[in-house]
């Protein structure tokens, strides 16, 4: 059996680093599937990326962000704080 274990500082964070997983092999699929090769990020660019993404507002806005997604757009009482 294969699946994505997250292991992260909030729920949330965990939540949005595997939609963010689950995204980049989704895109590494089509780029196989394609024939192509993508080009290695620089590992300075990765590093810029991951502590952008981790600050607690990109966690928050990016966890409303899919929350709405899963919900239609309403989100839950609890979760009315993350817009």
């Amino acid at each position: 059996c294969h699946g994505l274990v997250m292991a992260s500082a909030t729920l949330e964070e965990a939540i949005v680093l595997c939609v963010t997983i689950e995204e980049a092999a989704r895109i590494q699929l089509l780029v196989d599937a394609a024939g192509g090769a993508a080009p290695p990020f620089p590992p300075e660019d990765v590093a810029k990326l991951r502590a952008a993404q981790l600050l607690p507002g990109m966690v928050n806005a990016n966890f409303g962000y899919l929350a709405r997604q899963a919900t239609g757009g309403a989100l839950p009482p609890g979760l009315a704080t993350l817009r």
